[in-house]
């Protein structure tokens, strides 16, 4: 089906090539990304990050993309508590370890789909990279020291070139596809030829079931009948997580950090802990940590890291606050940023309220919920009728009121305020009258818009003088991205992936 698709995308007769850069861009990022910071050698080393049908992904592909990742996260992050930076560190590990598979099934799949990069393409390809050129020409020998410093062979960086271009032809065959025809630019030219400002309101059902409140005797009554248990019933089951707590634990930690793999520094610190764990039997453990502990995180409130959950802190730490009995204090606790001692402060166990305890509250919520759609239901249907007497005293009885997006172009990406714009334009083009009403509500966002049209007129398109050329590479360049992500995720679906799961610090 995937394959069928592309197949009907590669048929000629939709217009010119051009070139959109979308997804994995020109192998140029690549090098942006490998040789911006210098040689990354230290991060060298053998085994596969991933294994995209038989085809290895190296650890080391994978650990230069981390670091360089890490580098520019690791600024925007100081002001946090070690144990929680990890948490975004796992994050940038993943995501990684997704965009090389991705590249990878992009690879594969442009050459199933017959898209293949000859020598010369390979060749031009890399003599347009800057990093290889001098005053604007190729230079062989800077070309060979670049990649001899990040211990990359000819061969190897070539074969990443021609994986590039392959998939560049994959996308190129997507934007000619959606090639426009000259009925499409029209309706486009005389979007940006109108100038509109709407009013609108703005709310979400939580706004609205705020607003409403089931008294204790419509709760009972509700519950009295069959139909209202079941409905009640049915809520406690599908949001058990809203009478849910989970387990958390308070507690403050000492950090004295060392270096990984460092044993010398790794010694060090835990001789100062154990030093520091003996003061903590007679001093106070919060001056303690405000004194010596390294995690500038919290070293300010006395080393309190608040309550957390499980699956907030590193997974050493974790373990023994959630073992450790409240007011106790742990033994030195190894994680990847040195060693802890731990003082858990309060211990909350979780659980799930039972149905009979929470049902009468229960009941509200889907008393209040049904309220909530029918009102929805009224606000559209006053919208269809374009009822605008109706519709203000809606608005004012639900406390709610008439905000203004301001002068716009219909031929803008996005309505200001408002985001997807569909509707809206479709109304414009159709009523083309102050006053009127988008006779639905729009949706975005799990908010509702009610929108009507304040002001509308038509002025000259600055854009009208553009070539039928310039105007459909636009279009083509923004209606590809969408279409193209959606094929490469199928092939990723299909594809047979295998993750190094120790690299993501868990098991896939």
């Amino acid at each position: 089906m995937i394959k069928s698709t592309l197949d009907k995308l590669r048929k000629p007769g939709r217009g010119k090539s051009i070139v959109a850069y979308i997804m994995f861009g020109a192998i140029i990022l690549v090098f942006a990304f490998f040789f911006q910071t210098g040689p990354l050698s230290s991060l060298s080393g053998g085994g596969a990050a991933a294994v995209v049908n038989n085809q290895v992904i190296p650890i080391s592909e994978y650990k230069i993309r981390v670091r360089r990742q890490e580098e520019q996260l690791r600024m925007r992050l100081g002001d946090l508590p070690d144990s929680q930076r990890q948490l975004f560190y796992d994050s940038i590990r993943r995501r990684a370890l997704e965009d090389l598979i991705s590249a990878e099934v992009l690879a594969q799949s442009a050459a199933e789909a017959g898209f293949l990069a000859s020598d010369a393409e390979v060749r031009d390809r890399i003599l347009e990279i800057p990093a290889f050129q001098e005053e604007g020409r190729f230079r062989r020998d800077r070309y060979e020291d670049l990649l001899r410093s990040n211990r990359m062979t000819t061969n190897e960086f070539e074969e990443k070139v021609r994986k590039d271009v392959m998939g560049q032809k994959v996308q190129e065959t997507f934007s000619k596809a959606l090639y426009p025809v000259q009925e499409e630019l029209e309706r486009e030219k005389r979007l940006r030829q109108m100038q509109i400002n709407l009013s609108y309101v703005e709310f979400d059902r939580r706004s609205l079931a705020a607003g409403i409140s089931p008294s204790d005797a419509d709760a009972s009554g509700f519950l009295g009948s069959e139909e209202g248990m079941k409905a009640t019933q049915a809520y406690y089951d599908k949001n058990k997580a809203e009478y849910t707590t989970k387990e958390e634990v308070k507690a403050q930690h000492i950090l004295i950090k060392s270096k990984m793999d460092d044993k010398a520094s790794e010694d060090a610190a835990l001789a100062k802990i154990k030093e520091i764990a003996e003061r903590a039997k007679s001093e106070d453990f919060g001056k303690l940590a405000s004194e010596l502990s390294e995690d500038d995180g919290s070293k300010a409130k006395q080393g309190d890291l608040g309550y957390f959950a499980k699956g907030r802190m590193v997974k050493e730490f974790e373990e023994v606050a959630f073992k450790t009995e409240v007011g106790k204090i742990s033994d030195p606790v190894k994680s990847p940023f040195g060693y802890h001692l731990i003082k858990v402060t309060d211990h909350k166990q979780g659980g799930t309220k039972e149905f009979e305890s929470v049902k009468l509250a229960a009941a509200k919520k889907v008393l209040a919920e049904s309220q909530v759609k029918d009102t929805v239901e009224k606000i559209e249907a006053m919208a269809k009728e374009n009822n605008a007497g109706s519709l203000d005293s809606m608005v004012k009885k639900l406390s709610l009121k008439w905000e203004e997006t301001g002068d716009f172009s219909l031929g803008a990406p996005t309505l200001p305020k408002l985001g997807d714009k569909e509707k809206v334009l479709n109304a414009a083009l159709e009523i083309n009258k102050a006053g009127a009403m988008v006779p639905e509500l729009l949706e975005a966002g799990g908010k509702y818009y009610l929108v009507k049209i304040k002001k509308i007129s038509t002025s000259k398109d600055e854009g009208e003088d553009l070539s039928f050329a310039d105007q459909a590479r636009f279009h083509s360049f923004r209606k590809t991205g969408p279409v193209f992500e959606d094929w490469l995720k199928g092939h990723r679906e299909k594809a047979q992936i295998t993750m190094n799961g120790q690299l993501l610090g868990q098991q896939e």
